[in-house]
């Protein structure tokens, strides 16, 4: 139950929905002053939030700068990689799909070939509310055998649902 809450609930939270639920309020109203300040918020919602340079700036605020590799003086037994960066379900179903986020896998490829990290753990299995047909994690895998990870050095976790 609560990982159909937690998806539902991203859902709702996206800017676009509230933004569109807003101009939907603005336009069902009666209430003339209501209907006013809700397209207003709407609208300045719609131009901060769809604004790329702004929203760079605000995530930019939020992490924590990159540190160059030869910067890293320890080495690492484990390096974990999340997952939620591949479309699943795609065809044909003997190749791996990335979307949005794939230079965590890149990134984590770049450390263990530089020795900095000695083993890679991938953690995550479907977090779709439908059924995949293979789990991220085991895709994600069969990528790193590929790029010329050892597979003694490749760890699955592949049964959680939602980090």
């Amino acid at each position: 139950m609560f990982f159909i809450l937690s998806k539902t609930l991203s859902y709702l939270t996206m800017p676009l929905v509230i933004i569109c639920i807003l101009f939907l309020l603005s336009w069902v109203l009666r209430n003339a002053q209501w209907r006013s300040r809700l397209f207003k918020i709407g609208f300045i919602l719609l131009f901060l939030m769809s604004n790329d340079f702004l929203a760079n700036e605000a995530i930019l605020l939020w992490e924590l700068p990159a540190t160059p590799l030869n910067e890293i003086k320890k080495e690492y037994a484990v390096g974990i990689v999340l997952t939620g960066v591949t479309k699943g379900n795609m065809t044909p179903d003997d190749r791996v799909y990335f979307q949005r986020g794939a230079d965590r896998v890149i990134h984590a490829l770049q450390l263990y070939k530089t020795g900095i990290i000695k083993k890679i753990l991938i953690s995550g299995g479907s977090g779709s509310l439908s059924e995949r047909s293979r789990q991220e994690a085991d895709e994600i895998a069969d990528a790193f055998l590929l790029m010329g990870v050892q597979r003694e050095d490749i760890i699955i976790e592949n049964q959680s649902r939602n980090t």
